[in-house]
């Protein structure tokens, strides 16, 4: 679950919502994908893009080719890619 002031979370039971361990001070997160073996990506302000292979619950910063925000993010292939 993204949303505002930094929020990302994730859930192990499906209903409880746990904050995210995110090493990135943001005011937005704007999207979300999921990927195969618990790997999730997060995309924001300012070209941010985090991934996690822990099933959400922490994520490390990727590289991005810009600084302009970021509204989504998806996954193509079989291997998880973004």
């Amino acid at each position: 679950m993204l949303g505002h002031d930094d929020y990302v979370a994730h859930s192990t039971d499906g209903v409880h919502l746990t904050p995210s361990s995110v090493p990135v001070d943001l005011q937005w997160w704007n999207g979300l994908a999921a990927g195969p073996d618990a790997a999730f990506w997060v995309a924001g302000e300012k070209g941010s893009i985090l991934a996690s292979t822990d099933d959400g619950t922490s994520f490390s910063p990727q590289s991005a080719p810009g600084e302009e925000d970021l509204y989504a993010v998806y996954r193509t292939g079989d291997r998880g890619n973004t």
